[in-house]
């Protein structure tokens, strides 16, 4: 599914989104615009990784067993940020 669909779908959202085609027609000629869709895509195959694996990661800092399961994500806020980031993202 990764290698697949996610990455036409990444591909896709790259060739019609309104800001990257703008970029693209306003680039000096057509490879630096081939190359910025490229570099964009290589970038994007990395937001899966930023997505998932705080979530693989969390029950190896915080233990197998949480009271309530949807409060994984503040949790891992409330343990691994400083406070002051901590305060941006999450309020109690």
């Amino acid at each position: 599914m990764f290698l697949g669909g996610l990455v036409c779908i990444s591909v896709f959202y790259c060739a019609a989104n309104q800001f990257i085609v703008q970029r693209c027609l306003a680039a000096k000629d057509e490879w630096h615009a081939r190359m910025g869709v490229v570099a964009v895509n290589y970038l994007q195959v990395l937001l899966p990784f930023i997505y998932i694996m705080p979530g693989l990661v969390a029950p190896l800092i915080i233990g197998r067993h949480l009271a309530k399961p949807d409060m994984v994500f503040p949790t891992l806020v409330q343990q691994l940020l400083p406070s002051g980031l901590a305060d941006l993202s999450w309020r109690d």
